[in-house]
């Protein structure tokens, strides 16, 4: 098998090593809007039959690998394994994907009930809906609180599901209450549309709770290795990294922030006290501001909010540039 380093180092000369694979440009002529990949975004690794290519500008990885074949440089058996491969792997995906959208289309008004018992009082979007019955296995239905994940296109390439109590009042007694449907991979919960700042948190109470404190466009991408696949668009110029205070949130950010980074973007992190998520923070900011230690809102002048901050123990630091 063609080795990622000699494809990537083959496609750009300077090519470097990134995230267990290399990072290189993309070949795909629609790249860029023709205009092509002027930031290296094309992240190259060693898959078990053939190398497996993401595009952090949004070009399909179907796109990528018929160039790279077109450009011969992968060997033959290597070609035929993966449009064999690519061919079912289509296939499925498009029905998980129409099964999200069916889901999507039977969920209605936003779950208030479950928001409110975690502390959450800003309205829903309309990215959030509710479902009054939803299958969690073949023979047990729950309420659920159902999120579109979108692609880059914007278009709904999957659902989350979270899984909660006849009452609403909490997560189903299941083993796995979250659960995604269709492919998630680059895309996002948009909560709000994107601005020149985006805020990205992990999950989307963590994410609905950073739009409550803070005020800012967010966007939960479901998992920490959201926080380095997502798909941005052009306009945004400053990502504001927001991970639980835990060591999986510690470790993605370096790998993130090289990749915003490298697209030409500024790169935060904001951080919570060591070991709560951010809707702990909420939590905790609500009870501050009923002993009258805040008014319920960040300041908006710079140096007051981050004082602000310091109260509560977050931390905001630039990293990757």
């Amino acid at each position: 098998m063609t080795s990622a380093r000699t494809i990537a180092r083959t496609l750009y000369s300077g090519a470097k090593p990134s995230g267990g694979g290399w990072l290189t440009r993309c070949p795909v002529p629609t790249h860029g809007n023709g205009k092509g990949d002027r930031n290296p975004s094309l992240l190259v690794t060693d898959g078990e039959t053939r190398p497996l290519y993401t595009c952090f500008g949004g070009c399909p990885s179907t796109a990528v690998a018929d160039e790279i074949r077109h450009r011969g440089l992968v060997e033959v058996e290597e070609r035929e394994t993966g449009r064999t491969e690519c061919q079912g792997s289509r296939d499925d995906e498009q029905v998980r994907t129409d099964k999200a959208r069916s889901i999507w289309g039977e969920a209605d008004s936003p779950p208030f009930a479950y928001l409110t018992t975690r502390g959450i009082s800003v309205a829903p979007p309309p990215s959030i809906r509710w479902h009054r019955s939803l299958a969690y296995d073949r023979t047990t239905f729950y309420p659920a609180m159902v999120a579109a994940v979108q692609g880059d296109d914007g278009r709904l390439v999957a659902v989350h599901r979270t899984f909660l109590t006849p009452d609403a009042t909490g997560k189903a007694p299941v083993a796995a209450p979250k659960k995604a449907l269709g492919s998630i991979r680059g895309g996002a919960v948009r909560l709000a549309k994107a601005g020149a700042t985006l805020l990205l948190a992990e999950g989307i109470e963590d994410a609905l709770s950073l739009v409550e404190m803070t005020g800012h466009p967010t966007w939960a991408v479901l998992g920490t290795s959201g926080f380095y696949n997502v798909i941005l668009p052009d306009a945004v110029e400053t990502v504001i990294l927001a991970p639980d205070g835990d060591p999986a949130g510690e470790k993605v950010v370096s790998r993130a922030a090289e990749r915003f980074a490298a697209e030409g973007r500024q790169v935060l992190h904001l951080r919570p006290p060591a070991d709560m998520d951010w809707n702990d923070c909420l939590v905790a900011w609500h009870e501050r501001a009923a002993i009258g230690e805040h008014d319920g809102g960040i300041p908006p002048d710079t140096a007051e909010r981050q004082a602000f901050l310091d109260v509560l123990g977050w931390e905001v630091r630039h990293v990757g540039n």
